[in-house]
């Protein structure tokens, strides 16, 4: 079976497989945004505010932590 995920890991592994097998006129074009840049400065500005609040062993208000087996709400 293939990796699917390239070995990337985030953003920029990806921008780097993608540097090393488009041409570079495209890869350029396609990197730019614009010509002015200003979708690119945008898009990462963007990027960079999104924050993962990961809660996956956060108690609940009485104190059980929510589970889930076969689709159904379990209480630990």
């Amino acid at each position: 079976m293939t990796d699917k995920t390239l070995g990337a890991y985030n953003i920029a592994d990806l921008r780097e497989i993608a540097r090393r097998r488009v041409p570079k006129g495209i890869f350029e074009f396609i990197d730019r945004g614009t010509e002015d840049e200003v979708a690119l400065r945008n898009n990462r500005a963007v990027f960079e505010r999104i924050k993962f609040k990961p809660q996956a062993l956060a108690a609940q208000a009485d104190g059980q932590r929510p589970a889930a087996s076969a689709g159904r709400g379990v209480r630990c």
